[in-house]
């Protein structure tokens, strides 16, 4: 079976698919940061950070060689797409999905709410989607993935519930564990077309408080993301009227929040590699002032004054850090691009 139209537009694409390092930042007077450890599942899988980059997965699965120009060509195609394919195959990528996959209902009476995860990696309006596997519909070119898991809280009061829902679950993330086939599996219904992938795992949380709502195999913690809580206001006992908490700025940034704060800067980065194909290490120098605005960020290294440069450069204005009482907290901070 051939894949949808991405298939034949990455028929050259399979020599830029590479992998991605970031080195740790390290603080001026500090030391080196420490990476943040995540369940051994997630340690070993490969993460996605796009819907660009996980459409490029299929490209081995569907790619027709027979329309090499020359039978050189033709060849060198198929020795590519074998070794893509066993790679691919071999591999556990783990995808991160906001609200946008969940269901969430909020019953007062029982004083509970349930969220259900969607399997839908990549529903968006445009381009091809990536579903897990399952009974799935399409209205008005909307997908509607079929549910892969989920769980539900209990609370002391209705009006409790009521809050969480829809003040605390609309933050809610999910990780989600997938292997591509070895066989290819396309998706068709209602004019939207795409893959569909083995769901192998999945965990759903609060990234403000790390809280496992649900979770596939088992996980204690997920990932906590300091900023994901300013917005959240603070249960007074009516569902209505919220009280938002006053927010304590800490005296310096801490390691995980300097590397919360790069996660949009380092997505910027792959695109950048996926971009231009070229390996080596940028380092910038920065400042970051206390109203956690980025006050300076020097670039030097390999890519200085380079395409590749001028995209990282670009990539560093989406940097936003969260306030402190320091004035100015110097870093730096090296992106290795391989």
């Amino acid at each position: 079976m051939r894949a949808p139209a991405l298939a034949s537009a990455l028929l050259v694409a399979p020599f830029l698919v590479a992998s991605f390092v970031v080195a740790p930042p390290t603080f001026g007077a500090v030391g080196t940061a420490v990476a943040d450890g995540f369940d051994d599942k997630v340690k070993a899988a490969r993460p996605i950070h796009d819907a660009k980059s996980m459409t490029a997965l299929f490209w081995s699965q569907g790619a027709d060689c027979t329309a090499a120009k020359n039978d050189l060509l033709r060849r060198q195609c198929e020795g590519v797409r074998t070794e893509r394919k066993r790679r691919v195959a071999s591999e556990t990528y783990v995808v991160d999905v906001g609200v946008e996959a969940f269901d969430i209902a909020a019953d007062a009476k029982k004083m509970s709410v349930q969220v259900n995860l969607r399997s839908c990696l990549w529903c968006g309006t445009e381009g091809p989607v990536v579903i897990g596997k399952g009974v799935h519909t399409v209205e008005a070119g909307s997908v509607k993935a079929a549910v892969v898991g989920g769980g539900s809280k209990t609370f002391k009061k209705g009006g409790m519930a009521q809050h969480w829902a829809a003040h605390i679950a609309t933050r809610m993330k999910a990780q989600m564990l997938v292997k591509v086939p070895a066989a290819l599996e396309t998706f068709k219904a209602g004019g939207r077309n795409g893959y569909k992938v083995d769901v192998v795992g999945y965990r759903l949380y609060d990234p403000c408080q790390g809280d496992v709502v649900a979770a596939s195999p088992k996980s204690e913690k997920g990932p906590i993301v300091a900023s994901s809580c300013k917005d959240a206001p603070a249960y007074t006992g009516d569902p209505n009227v919220v009280k938002v908490p006053e927010i304590v700025h800490p005296d310096r940034l801490s390691t995980a929040q300097i590397k919360t704060s790069m996660a949009d800067v380092l997505v910027q980065a792959k695109a950048c590699y996926d971009a231009y194909g070229i390996e080596g290490m940028a380092t910038f120098k920065m400042i970051i002032a206390g109203s956690g605005k980025l006050a300076k960020a020097e670039q030097l290294g390999d890519f200085t004054g380079t395409p590749t440069g001028i995209c990282l450069d670009k990539a560093m204005q989406a940097a936003s850090f969260p306030k402190s009482k320091k004035k100015a907290t110097p870093i730096t901070y090296p992106i290795v691009l391989r």
